[in-house]
C-alpha cells in the first residue's frame, strides 16, 4: 500500500432494535410511539460509530394504529354534539378519522426512520405454533381461554430478523425491547443459540446499552458495576444507601409536587401508592467516574365522585354545632353538604352558627369510583468514583428529572 494512501474508515457496528407494543405504548391519540422512544430514536442519529437501525413488526405497527383509531373514534360523539350546537356539519365521519390515522400513522413512521418488519409466513412452523398454543408454551398464556396469537407472530417476526443478520457482536447486535415477560422466554427459547441476542424490558434499559456501546466500555465492565450501583443507591433494609442519605424521596415531592398531584381530565382525586426504584443504567464513565440513570415509578389511581341527593324534602337546622333534621337529631359526619353558592364538607366538629335551609337543595352523598390507574415516572442521575480496587466512592447526585405520567 502507498504511504499517502489511507486507511478505509470501519464501518460502524450495527445495533437493530425491535419494539414490542408494551414498550412504545402512549395514550395519546396522535402518537405512534410514547415520547421517550421517539426522543432516543431522534438522539441515536448523532452517533457516528454506533449505526442503529429501528424496527417495528408489522403487527405491533397495527396494533398501535388500531389504538389510536380506537381513541380518535370516542372523540365523534363530541364533534357530533358540536355540530349540532353550531348547526353546520363538520363531515368527520368514521371512514374520515380511520383515513387520517392511517396518513398519521404513515407519516411518523418515515420521520422517525422506522422500518416495518414483515412476517414472512412461508417461513413459519405452523405445527409448532399450533401444538404451542395448545399446551400454552410461551408466548402463550397458561390461562383457560387461549391468549397469544399476536405475540407469537412477534416472536416469529424476530427470530427472522436475527437469521437474517450477521452473527457475531462486533458487527451486529439484535435487540427486542419488550414488557412482556411471556415474549421475552419465548424468544429467549427461540434465539438459544445466539450471542448477539439481546432482551431488554424498558426504553430505559436500551438507551444504557446504546450509551455503554457509544463509550466503547467493555458491557462486562458495566454489568459488573451495575449490580453494585444499584445496590449503592438503594437497598431496602439500609438506611445508609444513596437514596435515603441525599432524601431523594423527599427532594422529589419538593421538586415535582404539581406532577405527584396532577390528574387526568375528567377525574376528582388523585391518590400516590408505592414508590418502585428501578435498576440503574448505564449513562457514561469519565476517568474513574462512573454516571448512572436511576429511574423511580410512583404508582397512582386516579378517582371520580358521583353526587346523589340523600332526601327529598325537609329541613336541616344548625345552632351551636348541632344537628336537627324535621326536629330529630341528625348526624353527617364526614358527609359533605354543598349549595349553589359554594360548599361545606363536615368531618367530626360543626361549624358554631345557626342556620335553617331546605334539605333538597343542600344536602348530598359523595361516593368514589376508582376509574384509572397509572404512574408518574421520575429520574435521578448520580455518579460514583470506582477505585482501583472496585470499591464505589464519593457519589453524587447530578439531577432530579421528571419523565413523564401515564394514565391506563
Amino acid at each position: 500500500m502507498p504511504a499517502t494512501e489511507k486507511k478505509s474508515k470501519s464501518k460502524a457496528s450495527e445495533l437493530k432494535v425491535v419494539f414490542d407494543s408494551s414498550v412504545i405504548y402512549t395514550s395519546s391519540e396522535a402518537d405512534l410511539v410514547r415520547g421517550e422512544a421517539a426522543d432516543l430514536i431522534r438522539e441515536s442519529a448523532k452517533h457516528l460509530d454506533l449505526s442503529v437501525i429501528w424496527y417495528l413488526p408489522s403487527v405491533v405497527r397495527h396494533e398501535r394504529q388500531s389504538q389510536m383509531q380506537k381513541r380518535a373514534l370516542e372523540l365523534l360523539p363530541s364533534i357530533q354534539k358540536l355540530e349540532r350546537l353550531l348547526g353546520h356539519q363538520l363531515n368527520i365521519t368514521e371512514s374520515i378519522i380511520k383515513q387520517r390515522v392511517n396518513e398519521a400513522v404513515e407519516t411518523q413512521i418515515v420521520s422517525l426512520g422506522l422500518k416495518i418488519l414483515e412476517l414472512d409466513q412461508t417461513k413459519v412452523d405452523l405445527n409448532r405454533l399450533i401444538h404451542d398454543a395448545c399446551y400454552r408454551v410461551p408466548p402463550f398464556a397458561d390461562r383457560e381461554k387461549e391468549k397469544g396469537f399476536r405475540d407469537a407472530c412477534i416472536v416469529e417476526t424476530f427470530a427472522q430478523l436475527v437469521e437474517a443478520s450477521p452473527k457475531t457482536s462486533r458487527t451486529c447486535r439484535v435487540v427486542v425491547v419488550t414488557g412482556d415477560s411471556l415474549v421475552a422466554d419465548a424468544i429467549r427459547m427461540r434465539t438459544s443459540d445466539a450471542n448477539n441476542v439481546r432482551i431488554l424490558n424498558s426504553v430505559e434499559e436500551l438507551k444504557g446499552l446504546i450509551n455503554t456501546l457509544v463509550e466503547q466500555v467493555r458491557e462486562e465492565f458495566v454489568t459488573t458495576y451495575r449490580a453494585k450501583a444499584q445496590e449503592y443507591f438503594f437497598e431496602a433494609d439500609r438506611k445508609e444507601d444513596l437514596f435515603h442519605k441525599e432524601k431523594i424521596r423527599s427532594r422529589i415531592e419538593e421538586k415535582f409536587k404539581e406532577h405527584l398531584e396532577s390528574i387526568p381530565k375528567g377525574f376528582d382525586e388523585r391518590r400516590n401508592g408505592m414508590w418502585r426504584i428501578g435498576t440503574p443504567s448505564f449513562v457514561r464513565k469519565e476517568r474513574q467516574r462512573m454516571f448512572w440513570a436511576t429511574r423511580i415509578n410512583v404508582d397512582a389511581e386516579a378517582y371520580k365522585w358521583t353526587i346523589q341527593p340523600s332526601y327529598d324534602s325537609g329541613q336541616i337546622i344548625l345552632k351551636n354545632g348541632q344537628i336537627t333534621l324535621n326536629g330529630r337529631p341528625f348526624s353527617i359526619s364526614s358527609t359533605p353538604i354543598s349549595s349553589k353558592i359554594e360548599s361545606y364538607t363536615f368531618s367530626g366538629r360543626l361549624p358554631s352558627l345557626e342556620s335553617s335551609v331546605p334539605v333538597s337543595s343542600l344536602l348530598h352523598t359523595y361516593s368514589k369510583e376508582l376509574s384509572s390507574r397509572g404512574e408518574s415516572v421520575f429520574q435521578v442521575v448520580w455518579s460514583v468514583v470506582v477505585t482501583t480496587s472496585g470499591k464505589l466512592t464519593s457519589p453524587r447526585v447530578e439531577s432530579l428529572e421528571y419523565v413523564g405520567t401515564t394514565w391506563e
